[in-house]
C-alpha cells in the first residue's frame, strides 16, 4: 500500500461522504454518513456539521490509516482539530477543491459545463481558466431544480386541497412510518413548522417524488421535468452568456437529483441538447466525493507536492470504487428516520 494517499470529504446538505485513495487511484476506504435530516436544526446542512464529517473519516480510515503523507481535500472549514487527529499521516496537506471543479476532474475534462442538482442548485461553465457561475444562492432566490424545490412540490402536491396525488400520499407514509388510518395533515403540520428554516430538512422529502416517479406517477414525474426544465434554464443563459452554443462542450451532471434519477437526467439533457446540440453529457454515477479526491490529487500534482499521472489515477479510481461500493453496501439514499415528538 502507498504511503501517500488522498482522504477527501464531501459535505452536502443531506449527507457526508469520506474517501481514502492511494496516489495511483486505489480506492481504499469509503464511508457515508446521513444525519437526521427531518430534525430541523439548522439552514445551512446537518452533512456539513464537523461532528458528521468526524464520523465519515472515521469510517472511511477503518480498514486503512497511512502513515505518510496524507493529501486532505475538502473546503477548508471542515479541517477540524478531530479530522486531524483521526489520522496517523505524519503530514498532512490541504487542498481546496470545490464541487463544480470535483465534477470536472471525475469527468476527465479541464473545460466545460457542470449541472449540479443536490440540495440546492447551480451551473457552472470553465474555459481557458476562466469561468462562471450561475445560481446557487440558496432556495427563497434560486437552487432552481434543486432537492428543495422538488420537496417542497412534492408535500404541496400532498396536501393540496382536494389532491389527487395518491401515490405522493402514499410514500410520505411510508417514509414517515404512519398507517394509512393516521391523520397525515395531523401528523405533519407540527414537522412542517419545525423543517421550514432548515432547507435541507425539506429536501429530504425529494425521496418521496423520486419514488413514486418510478412508480409512474404523473404529478411526481411532472415535478421532476420542471425541475431539469429549470435547471436547465440556468444552464442555457450560461450558454448565451458565452455564446458557446455552436460548441461541442461536455456537461458534467452531479448530485443527488442527477444521480438517483433517470426521470430527472433524461429530461435535463433533452432540454440542453435543444440550445447545444453537440453537449456531451456525463453524469456522475459515483459518489460526489470521487470527484472531490481527483480534483485534490489534481492540486497537488500542479504544486509540486505529488508524483502521479492524474489520468491513469483516475482510471484506477473509476475502476477500484464500484467494487468497494460493492462490498460494503453504502446506503444509495437517506433512510426512513424515526419520528420525533
Amino acid at each position: 500500500m502507498s504511503e501517500e494517499c488522498v482522504l477527501a470529504i464531501e459535505a452536502g446538505g443531506t449527507k457526508c461522504e469520506a474517501l481514502l485513495m492511494s496516489i495511483d487511484g486505489t480506492a481504499l476506504g469509503f464511508h457515508a454518513v446521513y444525519p437526521n435530516a427531518v430534525a430541523g436544526t439548522g439552514g445551512y446542512g446537518r452533512g456539513r456539521e464537523a461532528n458528521t464529517a468526524t464520523h465519515a473519516v472515521e469510517g472511511a480510515l477503518r480498514v486503512c490509516n497511512p502513515e505518510g503523507t496524507l493529501h486532505l481535500a475538502c473546503s477548508s472549514y471542515l479541517l477540524t482539530g478531530e479530522i486531524r487527529n483521526l489520522a496517523r499521516a505524519r503530514r498532512v496537506l490541504l487542498w481546496n477543491a470545490g464541487e463544480a471543479e470535483s465534477a470536472l476532474a471525475w469527468g476527465g475534462v479541464d473545460d466545460g459545463l457542470v449541472a449540479l442538482a443536490g440540495t440546492g442548485a447551480f451551473g457552472y461553465l470553465r474555459l481557458k481558466d476562466r469561468y462562471w457561475r450561475a445560481d446557487g444562492i440558496g432556495p427563497l432566490l434560486g437552487d432552481r431544480g434543486g432537492s428543495y424545490q422538488i420537496g417542497r412540490e412534492g408535500l404541496r402536491a400532498v396536501f393540496r386541497p382536494g389532491s389527487t396525488s395518491a401515490v405522493l400520499r402514499e410514500e410520505l407514509i411510508r417514509l414517515e412510518g404512519l398507517s394509512p388510518e393516521e391523520d397525515l395533515e395531523k401528523a405533519m403540520v407540527p414537522l412542517s413548522v419545525r423543517i421550514m428554516g432548515d432547507r435541507t430538512a425539506v429536501a429530504h422529502y425529494a425521496i418521496i417524488v423520486n419514488r413514486a416517479a418510478r412508480r409512474g406517477d404523473p404529478d411526481a414525474i411532472a415535478i421532476l421535468e420542471q425541475a431539469a426544465d429549470d435547471l436547465s434554464g440556468t444552464i442555457r443563459y450560461l450558454v448565451d452568456k458565452l455564446d458557446v452554443g455552436g460548441r461541442a462542450l461536455p456537461m458534467v451532471g452531479t448530485g443527488g437529483m442527477i444521480r438517483h434519477s433517470d426521470i430527472y437526467w433524461n429530461r435535463l439533457v433533452q432540454r440542453v441538447a435543444g440550445f447545444l446540440p453537440h453537449v456531451r453529457a456525463l453524469r456522475q454515477d459515483l459518489p460526489q466525493v470521487a470527484g472531490r479526491a481527483l480534483a485534490g490529487l489534481g492540486h497537488a500534482i500542479r504544486n509540486g507536492a505529488c508524483h502521479a499521472d492524474a489520468a491513469a489515477s483516475r482510471e484506477r479510481l473509476l475502476a477500484t470504487l464500484p467494487p468497494l461500493l460493492e462490498k460494503i453496501k453504502p446506503l444509495q439514499e437517506t433512510p426512513p428516520l424515526p419520528r420525533t415528538a
